[in-house]
């Protein structure tokens, strides 16, 4: 098996094209064009080449990942991945439904950051929340209270996850 994947954005001064759509890159910053990064899944005769895969992994996926395809018990290892391997060799398997961040850089101007989202929405640890399905620079923070009462929910839940992780 060859895993290639990237570590961060690419630098603001790098331009790309993603869905016909010009992308400045964030490289630093927690926005999407900062944090998604490539990753790409190679096992001739496993894994069935050129299908796209738009569920969530985060890096802690990977190590119960590994310890799957080593046919090793997730069990034995405490850790806070989800394992993906199913989803790379095509079965079907329940995705990631949230990831947590906490950025915590040692270079730059940057600031430190904690937050979590799922495919549709983003919420920072000082309370900024975003549609990202929508707004990926994440340009315009929305008022929670103005959001429907499943979202708030969702909300809820999020806030729950960040406290978790304190």
């Amino acid at each position: 098996m060859i895993l290639f994947v990237g570590d961060n954005g690419t630098s603001n001064k790098v331009v790309s094209i993603q869905n016909s759509v010009q992308v400045r890159g964030d490289k630093g910053q927690t926005t999407d064009a900062g944090t998604h990064v490539p990753f790409i899944a190679n096992w001739k005769g496993t894994i069935h080449h050129g299908e796209v895969n738009s569920n969530l992994i985060d890096f802690t996926d990977f190590l119960p990942t590994l310890l799957q395809v080593a046919n090793i018990s997730i069990d034995r290892v405490e850790t806070d991945g989800v394992g993906f391997y199913s989803q790379l060799i095509g079965k079907i398997s329940k995705p990631r439904d949230w990831v947590f961040c906490h950025y915590a850089p040692n270079w730059g101007k940057f600031k430190n950051r904690r937050y979590v989202h799922d495919k549709k929405w983003k919420l920072y640890e000082n309370g900024e929340f975003y549609d990202i399905s929508k707004d990926k620079a994440e340009q315009y923070s929305l008022n929670i209270e103005d959001q429907s009462l499943a979202v708030q929910e969702r909300v809820k839940e999020f806030k729950a996850i960040l406290k978790e992780y304190q």
